[in-house]
């Protein structure tokens, strides 16, 4: 849960936005855990983990990368096995404290927005949030995420 006190809004791209230029590069998803709670509005729940180790056998993957620019956009590609492309998305991102927001573009649709809170150590960067990942219409899975820059 992120609480805000006071904060301001610097559009994508734009000088000065805290830790923006942490971000800046490609970055390659090396971790992933979502504990999915009350799935479906039942009292189930699961847990989705991705590490090194079984990165393609989980996902079907070699990597998810993700690359932030400087103007505040983004684009983010699933590589396969073969290093070929699945698929992409792109939008725009922005820092407000220390979250980072992601809107993603999506055809005929309103965007999807993310938000992570997020912690760069080095070449290594986290990411939480608190999500619907499951699309069961509550935002109550805790995703986990850590990537590592890779330029």
């Amino acid at each position: 849960m992120v609480v805000w006190v006071s904060c301001e809004i610097q559009a994508p791209g734009q000088e000065g936005a805290a830790g923006q230029s942490m971000h800046v590069g490609t970055w390659n998803s090396k971790i992933l855990r979502v504990v999915k709670n009350t799935i479906n509005g039942t009292d189930s729940s699961a847990t989705f983990d991705v590490n090194p180790q079984n990165y393609q056998e989980v996902v079907g993957l070699k990597t998810a990368t993700v690359h932030f620019r400087e103007d505040g956009t983004y684009a983010e590609e699933y590589i396969l096995p073969d290093d070929q492309v699945a698929y992409g998305q792109q939008g725009y991102w922005f820092i407000l404290g220390d979250t980072v927001i992601i809107a993603q573009y999506l055809p005929l649709k309103a965007q999807a927005v993310s938000r992570y809170h997020f912690e760069v150590k080095g070449d290594t960067s986290i990411f939480r949030s608190l999500m619907d990942y499951d699309k069961d219409g509550e935002a109550d899975d805790e995703f986990y995420g850590v990537s590592v820059r890779s330029e």
